[in-house]
């Protein structure tokens, strides 16, 4: 054979195996680790939540914070002692005798002229203990304390509030796995149903019973209900997802919901009501209540300053020379001081006035905004009320519908491409029923937020309802 004829039969060969798959790459499939799921009850679920929201954690910290600061402000009614020591080494005529004295070593030869004029140089080691005693000081301790407690207060508030909104973010994120699971269950039976309805004709059709038309209309129909088990299925896996990364859950570790939504009604309060609960509970309101409280204590202050302030003090000294004897002495008293002329004293009170000023717009503007928030949501969650009841009277006649369709077709008084639209229409108005419910549920829950009564109660209720 010759070389030409074996090269043409090698690369044949090499084509055919090619052709054929022998040389193809073997198929490599790649398998996403299978996410861990950790099923949880509302109120678990929540108490992780909390456990985990990084701005209660900051907010505690500024509780302590302030709690420090209340703990100086009662340091200021203590007594303050210091000790001190010294070592002076001097000639001055006048320094060296009030050491000798200090000392209680001044003899008859130091009132000698040479030794009072041009003494020779003297060192006196110095110890000594000073306190001082704030016995009135124009009620500015009092009123730190006073504005402290009520600081104390207002952060405390504010801990209250973000833990209500820390159960908002929560419920929100648990309703909407649930509405997810349970929409991406409907949408995979729907489509279960459909898939078995589409074989069935299929084997009509094949038998010349049913039109190819219809049959491929009923196809086109089923796609799209495929493409909402998609949507749905991507849609409940995120949900869980996000739901986890809100207790600190890493991605691959998913949150599963326990319980079913609630198809039962609340009754509807009047925006009055809710306004006036808001007015009364809102911790965010009554935070700043309590800033406007500690502002005119601290404007009080400014204006107490001016007055006389009477300190106790009293020191005890140690004064030697040579370390093996010296002199101990005492002083002790009341002073009292008064600023005649504080150029910084009308400035501090008209900076304090407009602080004072700012905290009460604040209040007036967050009062506005509880009654516009309030207004809008009670009118939303009436809206959802009313849609729910329509939509739950459609999805009973939805099913009806279905089931007619269905008994229809199989007498041959109905094509197949009808009845899968009917289970499409069934579904998607299933799923308009399932996001009415969770929205109502959500709805209500901002409700409660926005009142300042969403607490611990409330949340068991919550889980009460979702079984």
């Amino acid at each position: 054979m010759s070389p030409r004829i074996f090269l043409k039969l090698w690369v044949a060969a090499i084509v055919m195996g090619v052709a054929s798959g022998v040389f193809a790459a073997p198929e490599v499939r790649v398998e996403e680790p299978a996410a861990s799921v950790s099923a949880l009850g509302l109120v678990e679920y929540c108490d992780k939540v909390l456990a985990h929201y990084p701005d209660l954690k900051k907010q505690n910290e500024h509780i302590e914070e302030t709690i420090a600061h209340l703990y100086l402000a009662y340091m200021g009614v203590s007594p303050r002692v210091q000790g001190l020591s010294s070592v002076t080494t001097s000639d001055d005529p006048v320094e060296v005798f009030g050491m000798l004295l200090r000392e209680e070593k001044f003899t008859q030869n130091d009132f000698a002229l040479s030794s009072l004029n041009s003494p020779r140089h003297h060192t006196n080691f110095n110890f000594a203990m000073e306190g001082n005693l704030p016995v009135f000081n124009a009620f500015q301790t009092i009123s730190k304390i006073r504005s402290s407690r009520h600081v104390v207060r207002s952060e405390k508030l504010k801990k209250e509030f973000l833990e209500m909104e820390a159960m908002l973010v929560a419920v929100e994120a648990y309703l909407k796995i649930l509405f997810a699971h349970d929409v991406a269950a409907l949408s995979r039976d729907v489509q279960k149903d459909a898939e078995q309805d589409v074989r069935q004709a299929e084997e009509l059709k094949q038998k010349g019973m049913i039109l190819g038309a219809d049959f491929y209309a009923a196809r086109v129909t089923l796609s799209a209900i495929k493409q909402q088990v998609n949507q749905t299925d991507v849609a409940e896996r995120t949900a869980g997802v996000l739901a986890g990364i809100l207790v600190g859950n890493t991605p691959d570790k998913l949150v599963s919901p326990q319980g079913k939504l609630s198809d039962e009604l609340r009754p509807v309060k009047t925006f009055d009501t809710w306004l006036l609960d808001a007015f009364k509970s809102r911790r965010d309101l009554l935070a700043l209540e309590s800033r406007i409280k500690a502002q005119k204590v601290e404007l009080f202050r400014e204006k107490t300053s001016i007055l006389p302030r009477i300190d106790a003090f009293g020191a005890v000294a140690e004064d030697t020379h040579d370390w093996r004897q010296g002199g101990e002495n005492f002083t002790m008293g009341f002073k009292g001081t008064m600023d005649l002329w504080d150029p910084t004293y009308w400035p501090r009170i008209k900076a304090s006035r407009h602080q004072f000023a700012q905290i009460q717009i604040e209040e007036n503007r967050l009062k506005d905004a509880i009654a516009r928030d309030v207004a809008e949501e009670s009118a939303h969650y009436e809206t959802l009320t009313r849609d729910l009841t329509v939509v739950r009277d459609t999805l009973k006649d939805a099913e009806e519908a279905v089931k007619l369709t269905a008994t229809l077709y199989r007498e041959g008084r109905k094509s197949i491409a009808d009845l899968l639209e009917m289970r499409s229409a069934y579904l998607n108005t299933a799923m308009r029923y399932k996001h009415l419910l969770v929205s109502t549920e959500i709805s209500y829950a901002k409700l409660l937020f926005l009142t300042g009564t969403l607490d611990k109660l409330e949340l068991e209720q919550f889980g009460e309802r979702l079984g």
